[in-house]
């Protein structure tokens, strides 16, 4: 099901991000009808190309796996392109609050499903029908939490045309969308290359540190991500600049992350195995250096949120591609050099922090 969430990734072409950006309301509804467009046209094609894999009577293992379930596939990226869509038009009305709530409420719900069903009888398509679920709750419950924020727009006349929206923002199709893809699949990269050249209980080891470091960081940056393009894209609106507002988000960030990262290094692996025990030492020494590349993925938001709302998506593709390049090359060359894992790691987050601190300038200084 892992290719499903990259498609889900690039369905509305990320037209969904220029929500936020233009100063009218009524622009902002002619850009969130884009990107619903854009993914309606895209569920169809695939649910033709569906149509013609099950006509020909090829095998996958992609597919197979999926079974019948496949053709609830278009109409999952479509519920999960609306709930993108809202989720964006609700963080332009700062109703960051209804946001929180629908998160919850939806994760709640499909994940509570998604146990009870694989109690009854495990299967693939019941991670679908758990997904759609969740995705469904979300948005009923935001929609309906923020309905008076919703209300005061609803019956501003039309801005500008379709075409003008998809022109004005093709920047995300053509650079962002495959960006989000590439940096979707490079979270792949260490266990792939871990997976080679060490043993499949490495590769455990490494899961389990990452998603417990991955964890609060994903939900903590997705948060401040919000408020901040909300700001930032205001900000510019109003012709105010931005720089020193973002430089300074910039370093309060960077102060925490240090912080973090400081204590990971004086107790995160005695830390781990007094919650795991002692078979789990080497993911606590990994989960110390990966804390470098995680707490400054943070600190960079300030910075990366200002790419859409400056026009800075072709530098930014090219910024991400040459990196994504480097760090494939540099884990399969530390695996291949280090017997260590936990050195390869070592290496592999310290290269994240450099690309980190570099993306945060290249950004800051063009603004």
């Amino acid at each position: 099901m892992m290719w499903v969430s990259y498609l889900a990734t690039v369905t509305g072409g990320r037209y969904e991000m220029a929500i936020v950006l233009p100063d009218s309301d009524k622009d902002a509804k002619v850009v969130f009808r884009a990107s619903l467009y854009l993914a309606f046209a895209n569920a169809l094609f695939l649910t033709l190309l569906i149509a013609f894999y099950q006509s020909t009577g090829l095998s996958f293992s992609l597919l197979n796996d999926v079974g019948h379930w496949i053709w609830f596939i278009p109409f999952y990226l479509i519920i999960n392109q609306l709930a993108l869509s809202l989720d964006y038009y609700l963080t332009r009305l700062k109703a960051f609050g209804k946001l929180s709530a629908g998160l919850l409420t939806g994760s709640m719900v499909g994940n509570s499903a998604k146990v009870g069903l694989g109690a009854l009888a495990p299967a693939a398509g019941f991670l679908v029908i758990g997904n759609l679920l969740t995705l469904i709750v979300q948005i009923f419950t935001q929609a309906y939490l923020g309905r008076s924020a919703l209300e005061k727009t609803k019956d501003m006349a039309r801005g500008i045309t379709l075409r003008q929206a998809y022109s004005r923002y093709r920047d995300l199709p053509i650079y962002r969308a495959p960006k989000d893809l590439m940096t979707a699949v490079s979270f792949g990269l260490p266990v792939a290359a871990l997976g080679i050249f060490f043993s499949p209980g490495v590769v455990g080891l490494f899961v389990l540190s990452d998603r417990i470091m991955r964890a609060p960081v994903v939900v903590v940056g997705a948060a401040i991500r919000k408020v901040l393009y909300q700001r930032s894209a205001e900000l510019k609106n109003k012709s105010i600049p931005v720089f020193h507002f973002n430089a300074k988000a910039v370093s309060i960030l960077l102060c925490i992350g240090f912080l973090g990262s400081l204590v990971m290094f004086l107790i995160g692996a005695e830390l781990f195995v007094w919650i795991f025990g002692e078979d789990w030492n080497v993911a606590g020494s990994m989960a110390v250096w990966l804390s470098l590349w995680l707490f400054s993925s943070v600190a960079n938001i300030p910075a990366t949120v200002l790419v859409p709302v400056f026009n800075l998506e072709s530098v930014f593709f090219k910024v991400e591609l040459a990196w994504f390049v480097l760090r494939a090359l540099s884990i399969f060359a530390l695996c291949n050099n280090l017997s260590d894992p936990v050195q390869v790691i070592a290496g592999y987050s310290i290269i994240g922090l450099i690309g980190n601190l570099y993306l945060i300038a290249v950004v800051l200084f063009r603004v």
